[in-house]
């Protein structure tokens, strides 16, 4: 499977700025500095097959809000991420699991 790293590259602007709304810590950063953090964010994304604005946005906030590496040091996320759902299913599954987490 080829995946588009220029398509994920464009969404790091929309991505940055629902960061910077949704969390105060972000919106101190520079735009380059959270640019410079999304991108690798967003690519990783795009290599788990979230691709969509919604989605990407959805990794990356678990990435601010986690860790960087959330995808493989917690197992549940590492399993939606690893399998072979549609996207929208592991977004869908991601997002209950930071759900369960902040809500915990």
């Amino acid at each position: 499977m080829l995946i588009d790293l220029t398509a994920a590259d464009r969404l790091v602007e929309p991505v940055c700025t629902r960061l910077r709304e949704e969390f105060a810590d972000a919106a101190e950063l520079p735009a380059a500095e959270l640019a410079a953090w999304a991108k690798p964010q967003l690519r990783r994304a795009a290599l788990h097959g979230l691709t969509e604005e919604e989605h990407a946005a959805l990794y990356a906030i678990c990435a601010w809000l986690v860790g960087e590496d959330f995808d493989r040091a917690c197992a549940e996320p590492h399993a939606i991420l690893a399998g072979n759902a549609p996207a929208a299913d592991k977004a869908i599954a991601l997002e209950a699991w930071l759900d369960r987490l902040l809500d915990a």
